[in-house]
């Protein structure tokens, strides 16, 4: 857990509210992935459960311990379980009940979700009876990079902060700090992440700059004419799917704004069913990764894209 440059703001608004006993029970953090809402979500809850902030406190600095320690027995974490699809109601509802009983610490509880989006039907109406009944001195924070996808009777419930993503040379800073990493490539993985640093580091961490370039030559293979649909439909299914939908987005948006030629209606049609099967992708609906593949780059192919 880090204090991010970015987001001091965001927490001294925190403290302000903590000042002025005006915490709400339900907290949404939202903006882009990559840019460490879920590493923020932990500081405010940190903030909230270690009251007041006096070093001299000796139940404070204990409180800090536990919470430092990710044993802080009022501090409740919902994330989607492995091999699961999205977060269920069980998990929220166990969390409600825990959520019920008086205050280990006699202060604060704070439950973190995230991806707050992958609640399913179920489990967000579970939330929302829990943000209409609130138990005293509880609070949710909701961590979310898509929050149209959440009920809009959650969100009307929630106090609303916009997560910023960093100035390029925070992003760089922070890569660049303690690590080992080539300064130029620390530079691409910012281009290619839209100057989202966690974002980034995933990108530097898994060799995924390489991974991106392969990616790039199999749509401009598809484009020329030099590879077929299933051949790179079948290349591209071993890389990673999501980063690929968003690496193809960005490769449109790059043509369209070099030359003019690229914009019209077919190459419009394509980004749209980029964006289709990326959401198909986060809502966890069965896809047939091949044939969703095949159908994209015929797509491609069909919008004509002028490659230089």
């Amino acid at each position: 857990m880090q204090n991010l440059s970015w987001h001091k703001n965001i927490i001294e608004q925190i403290r302000l509210m903590q000042d002025q006993e005006r915490l709400p029970h339900g907290l949404l953090l939202r903006g882009p992935e990559g840019i460490g809402k879920q590493n923020l979500s932990m500081n405010i809850a940190r903030e909230v459960l270690c009251l007041p902030r006096s070093e001299a406190d000796s139940n404070i600095t204990k409180a800090r311990e536990l919470f430092d320690s990710r044993s802080h027995p009022d501090l409740y974490v919902i994330t989607r379980l492995e091999e699961k699809k999205d977060i269920s109601i069980d998990q929220v509802r166990e969390v409600r009940e825990r959520l019920s009983t008086t205050s280990h610490q006699g202060g604060w509880k704070v439950c973190v979700i995230y991806p707050a989006e992958r609640m399913n039907k179920n489990s967000m109406n579970a939330l929302l009876k829990i943000l209409e009944e609130p138990t005293p001195k509880t609070m949710f924070i909701l961590v979310s990079h898509i929050p149209k996808m959440l009920l809009a009777t959650i969100m009307s419930r929630c106090h609303i902060m916009n997560v910023p993503v960093p100035d390029y040379n925070s992003s760089m800073k922070w890569l660049l700090k303690g690590s080992n990493y080539d300064e130029n490539e620390v530079k691409s993985a910012l281009v290619l992440s839209n100057n989202r640093p966690f974002l980034a580091a995933e990108f530097l961490e898994n060799n995924l700059l390489s991974e991106h370039e392969r990616f790039k030559s199999i749509l401009i293979g598809v484009a020329k004419l030099e590879i077929n649909f299933v051949s790179a439909a079948d290349e591209i299914k071993k890389l990673n799917p999501i980063y690929c939908l968003d690496w193809f987005v960005k490769y449109i948006h790059s043509l369209l704004i070099e030359n003019s030629n690229n914009n019209k209606l077919e190459i419009h049609e394509c980004l749209d069913h980029i964006i289709s099967a990326k959401n198909m992708m986060i809502r966890g609906h069965p896809i047939n990764i091949q044939l969703a593949w095949e159908d994209l780059m015929m797509k491609w192919l069909k919008s004509k894209p002028t490659i230089h």
